[in-house]
């Protein structure tokens, strides 16, 4: 199959396009299709960033539009301009990439902006959040005008196949689209983490497998042994690691505050990450204390070294539709001091610590609750957190070839039909 894959929200730096389309999304998808070709579209200023090394599969093919995202879809609505696919395709058949004779079979978008494209296209839109419409005042002016629920509507009615992270999204989706008129399909994929992601044991030596690694390569896997060893030695001894939002800072802190009065010979700190840089600027006053710091949005590599050594991960988020933390911190081994709202409650164990993130009472029992359990309680809990972060449903590689499975089924139930 030819398939058509829009790039441009996944390389924008704003928080509106989440990390559903990441790059490990992304090489599964190619990894494992080896005889399907991928066209990455991107337009105007926005071009793929060399970081994700797509061009490293055989399959993968690169078309740029040089016309501004917003003056293509003026030119395709007003002026009869050529769908989206039909675009992209002309520009690949020039580029030599694709045959004269050539056509896209289904074509990926996953923003609420209107998608143009033929009738003989397979359109599958994925939907990873509906938090522009719950929270808007985080998001750029200039991308907020494309997230009314009005494009999201008519995205999720004019979707041949509907990919959804979740059920809590997917039944949020189903309050706005009249399911008795809707005749596309809703398939439910859960988030994928890296297979790669792992609790860091400190001292340990460096794992080497049987292929022979040259002097450099090794040389390299020391040292970064070594600079994850002395980051991991740098942090607090006894922690909690919370990922909080602009509406549950103030419920996080109030938490810890009662808290550390309640267990002030402990010395326990807590490490918050903001969701975007200066997100909580006004709040620097209230670090006052040495046993709260307040960090911008860490790499994955440092993510999991904070989930490796706190006593507790806290996911405070009010309208999380995947739980990418909480599944990372659970595939490390942390137990989870987690939200009651959104998708969290869905992966997450029961065994684990649930609180209003609204509430700071609430938080603070939930904490004070799991550092009052037993050696033996935290320990079940761990090896659960792991268990369940390590399943299939949870590993990119199945949720790739599932969503591929339902596109090639769909495709062919299309043909049968003509």
């Amino acid at each position: 199959m030819n398939i058509l894959l829009d790039f441009r929200p996944f390389i924008n730096k704003i928080p509106s396009n989440g990390e559903y389309f990441c790059k490990d999304f992304f090489h599964a998808l190619f990894r494992n299709n080896p005889s399907d070709i991928f066209y990455i579209w991107t337009t105007g200023s926005e071009h793929l960033p060399p970081q994700y090394k797509f061009d490293t599969h055989a399959n993968v093919r690169r078309i740029h539009t040089e016309i501004e995202i917003n003056t293509l879809y003026t030119l395709i609505h007003f002026f009869q301009y050529p769908a989206i696919d039909d675009l992209v395709e002309t520009l690949a058949m020039k580029n030599g990439h694709m045959a004269w004779v050539g056509k896209f079979d289904a074509a990926f978008f996953s923003t609420p902006m209107p998608v143009l494209l033929e009738g003989d296209c397979l359109h599958v839109h994925i939907t990873n959040h509906l938090q522009p419409l719950h929270t808007p005042e985080i998001f750029h002016k200039d991308h907020m005008k494309y997230q009314a629920l009005k494009f999201y509507k008519k995205n999720w009615k004019n979707a041949d196949i509907n990919i959804i992270p979740s059920e809590f999204l997917a039944k949020e989706l189903e309050k706005e689209v009249n399911e008795e008129d809707d005749e596309t399909c809703l398939f439910i994929s859960n988030i994928g983490v890296p297979q790669n992601i792992s609790r860091f044991i400190p001292d340990s030596e460096p794992i080497i497998t049987e292929d022979a690694l040259d002097i450099l390569e090794l040389n390299e896997t020391y040292q970064e042994t070594l600079q994850h060893q002395a980051i991991y030695e740098s942090l607090p001894s006894k922690f909690f690691y919370a990922k909080a939002t602009l509406q549950t800072i103030q419920t996080i802190l109030k938490a810890f505050s009662l808290f550390s009065q309640r267990f002030p010979e402990d010395n326990i700190q807590i490490i918050i990450e903001e969701p975007f840089p200066d997100a909580f600027k006004y709040t620097h006053f209230l670090q006052r204390s040495e046993a709260v710091r307040i960090i911008p949005p860490e790499h994955r590599e440092k993510r999991i070294l904070l989930y490796s050594k706190c006593l507790f991960f806290i996911d405070a988020n009010e309208y999380d539709t995947e739980g990418k933390y909480t599944l990372e911190a659970m595939k490390c081994g942390s137990p989870i001091i987690s939200s009651t709202y959104g998708a969290l409650p869905e992966i997450c164990p029961s065994e684990n610590f649930f609180f209003d993130p609204l509430s700071y009472s609430e938080l603070f029992k939930a904490m004070k609750s799991a550092y009052r359990s037993t050696n033996e309680t935290i320990a079940h809990i761990s090896r659960k957190n792991t268990a369940i972060a390590n399943q299939h449903k949870y590993c990119w590689d199945d949720i790739t070839t599932a969503i591929m499975n339902k596109i090639k089924d769909t495709i062919e139930e299309r043909e049968m039909s003509i």
